[in-house]
């Protein structure tokens, strides 16, 4: 996980990435210069780019912001640009010869989107699809928060079900 990190501030920085292919497309959208990461005003762009944010000042601001907040904000959306280089890092040999078996459900997983299902995990079942395990799941969760049903967006403020989950403000 924390070498994708590493891999994201490399190819940010202009450096060829150590574990993830190098190319072209995957270094725009991480930059936030690809099409996909850029939106008309007023608008959400169909891809949320690193780069996009507003500078180093976003992760100060997130670390203290309250959790309906964020659940309720733009920034509460998939990461899937972090998702792809976090799965080509885990697939690359070095990582994966020494856990194929922990590491095995990152070669059926492409996208955010795909792993809606995985993210439905109960302590109940006991049991991990694709050896998917708790750690990665809350990192999976974390990367993918739209995906695993985290985000309320504009749409669902006013069902009925989302207004009765809202604890009530005091004056």
């Amino acid at each position: 996980f924390y070498a994708s990190q590493y891999e994201l501030l490399r190819i940010r920085a202009g450096f060829s990435p150590m574990y993830a292919q190098d190319n072209f497309t995957l270094a725009s959208m991480v930059d936030g210069t690809h099409q996909l990461c850029n939106a008309a005003p007023f608008t959400n762009p169909p891809l949320d780019c690193p780069e996009r944010r507003e500078g180093l000042q976003y992760f100060s601001q997130i670390a203290v912001m309250e959790v309906e907040n964020y659940r309720r904000s733009y920034d509460c959306r998939d990461q899937d640009v972090a998702f792809f280089i976090l799965r080509q890092t885990c697939l690359n040999t070095t990582f994966y010869d020494q856990s194929p078996q922990a590491l095995s459900f990152f070669q059926r997983y492409t996208h955010c989107k795909a792993l809606r299902h995985l993210c439905a995990w109960r302590r109940e079942d006991r049991i991990f699809t694709y050896n998917l395990t708790l750690p990665w799941l809350w990192r999976i969760q974390k990367i993918c928060p739209h995906t695993c049903g985290f985000c309320h967006h504009s749409h669902q403020w006013n069902q009925s079900e989302f207004v009765a989950k809202l604890p009530l403000l005091s004056p």
